[in-house]
């Protein structure tokens, strides 16, 4: 059995830096790993407007994957589920949006080998469906009735360069 940990520096950039791990056969795997959703430069871009900000925003996520060639390297395929939770708040109206998605995705990357070092590369696409929501107000606040939940289910496509260490 081949296993991997890993981080995904990358993440900064997009979706939140994600931290896993990875254990295998020769080429079919299973991994598990977390995100902080709310640390990604493109989260922030697409979930918030001028006034908002984030609070903690995390995701968890399974995926299995299938390499081309033996020992966990080269080209694989992969299926993925991440569970999302977002939470946006809006300060000056003291209120807090928190969602909750599943994100069902497909993806393909190569991974490199560098003696026991490794470096992974892989897109993925899918479809982040809205699986709850609700709007809250936080100490001090009174607006909630202000607002209302708006679904926000979308195609969803990433990027991801993993670093890690296999054992």
């Amino acid at each position: 059995m081949l296993g991997s940990a890993f981080v995904d520096p990358a993440g900064f950039l997009l979706f939140g830096p994600r931290v896993g791990a990875e254990l295998g056969g020769e080429r079919w795997t299973v991994g598990a790993s977390a995100r902080v959703f709310h640390w990604g430069l493109l989260s922030r871009a697409l979930f918030l407007e001028e006034e908002w900000s984030f609070a903690f925003s995390y995701g968890v996520a399974l995926r299995g994957r299938y390499y081309l060639q033996p020992a966990q390297r080269g080209l694989h395929l992969g299926v993925a589920a991440e569970l999302l939770r977002t939470n946006v708040e809006l300060p000056a109206e003291r209120t807090v949006a928190r969602s909750f998605y599943g994100v069902p995705h497909i993806e393909a990357g190569y991974g490199l080998p560098f003696s026991s070092f490794y470096v992974d590369g892989s897109v993925s696409a899918g479809y982040a469906f809205q699986l709850a929501a609700r709007i809250d107000d936080l100490p001090g606040g009174s607006s909630v009735q202000l607002y209302e939940v708006v679904d926000e289910s979308n195609v969803y496509a990433a990027a991801a360069l993993d670093l890690g260490l296999r054992f």
